[in-house]
């Protein structure tokens, strides 16, 4: 087993990460031995960055898809508008022919 310090397991208290299985001497993460022995969990700090990029990149993701959908929404209710204006030109037309007859 080998630490990220690259040392290797030298009988001291060491923390595998729940993810990607590498081994962590308790010293070199700055984790008490003693909290180490009641932990269930461990995912050292790699993982939890490419977790936290992940949860990120998948926000944006959402939050783009969100983005669109408005742009959509607009889109749509500028074009009724449009029509309802197009409409109501025509009606005018036609009311001020029908008064200069």
């Amino acid at each position: 087993l080998y630490c990220v310090c690259r040392g290797v397991d030298d009988g001291s208290m060491m923390l595998g990460c729940d993810i990607c299985d590498e081994w962590f001497h308790c010293r070199c993460i700055d984790i008490n031995p003693t909290k180490a022995a009641t932990m269930e969990h461990y995912i050292c700090i790699n993982c939890a960055f490419k977790a936290e990029e992940i949860r990120i990149k998948k926000q944006i993701k959402l939050l783009e898809d969100e983005r669109d959908e408005y742009t959509y929404q607009i889109q749509s209710l500028e074009q009724q508008e449009n029509n309802f204006d197009a409409n109501s030109d025509k009606k005018r037309k036609r009311i001020n022919m029908d008064e200069s007859m």
